[in-house]
């Protein structure tokens, strides 16, 4: 991986202030990175509080499961119609029945850039910035309601969040093949409101990258959850987030720090 510092004197100064006075600046710069990143042709864009619990490439794989419509890929908001927030509460269009979670994107920006991405933001922003709640997820379901054709949907296993376990499992993927991209929003990781998810963030916070990977997280996070689970009845905030962990949470840090050999 290679960062480099890119200027942003060629995005329009105008909508990038009033995006960036309705959004939140790290948001609204996920809008542009067509624009800011013109030597780029895919990019894996992830909010800052996520975690890998399985190997990078499982998500970038689904660049080769796009067809030659589709730009990019992106989990939807809920798996449980009921309970999906942008049915409920939305003023705005949307993608699907459920909405789109944009904490994971996968943006093909070489035809990002010939659909003309960018010169859908000011037209939205001016028609619909009263209406938005979450920024720029929802400039990304606007377009995508109107160009579904161009969306890959992947599965909730790689953007699990608590929304797929608070009140009970929803993801049916990740209890089947276990999570691969844990996503703390709205605070998960350090509220201590959804304890499973602070665990592991604690976890990979103290781990340190010279020790062994099997015994100092694998391990370590297995004997964790196995002494929360003896609370699992009488702590509500666990609930449905600590059932079926070693699934959920810990086979694919098995798989990633078990010797090649033993693969």
């Amino acid at each position: 991986f290679t960062c480099a510092h890119t200027p942003y004197s060629h995005i329009s100064l105008s909508l990038s202030l009033s995006l960036s006075l309705s959004l939140s600046l790290s948001l609204s710069l996920s809008c542009f990175n067509q624009d800011i990143l013109p030597h780029i042709e895919v990019l894996l864009y992830m909010d800052a509080d996520s975690l890998f619990l399985g190997p990078v490439y499982d998500v970038w794989s689904h660049f080769h499961q796009m067809n030659s419509s589709q730009m990019a890929a992106l989990s939807i908001e809920s798996e449980d119609l009921n309970s999906a927030w942008y049915g409920r509460f939305a003023r705005h269009p949307y993608y699907g029945k459920t909405g789109l979670n944009s904490g994971v994107m996968l943006m093909n920006l070489t035809r990002m850039r010939e659909f003309g991405w960018g010169n859908y933001l000011g037209p939205i922003l001016k028609e619909f910035k009263t209406k938005m709640v979450f920024g720029d997820q929802d400039i990304i379901n606007i377009i995508f309601y109107y160009h579904p054709e161009t969306l890959l949907v992947f599965p909730c296993r790689f953007n699990f969040r608590t929304d797929h376990c608070r009140y009970m499992p929803n993801c049916e993927s990740a209890m089947s093949d276990g999570v691969i991209v844990m996503h703390g929003s709205r605070a998960a990781f350090l509220s201590y409101k959804v304890p499973p998810f602070t665990l592991i963030y604690q976890a990979f916070q103290e781990y340190q990258l010279t020790q062994d990977l099997h015994e100092h997280l694998y391990l370590h996070l297995k004997n964790q959850f196995a002494a929360l689970a003896e609370y699992l009845v009488e702590d509500a905030r666990i609930g449905s987030c600590g059932i079926n962990y070693e699934t959920n949470y810990l086979s694919n840090i098995l798989k990633v720090s078990q010797p090649l050999a033993l693969r």
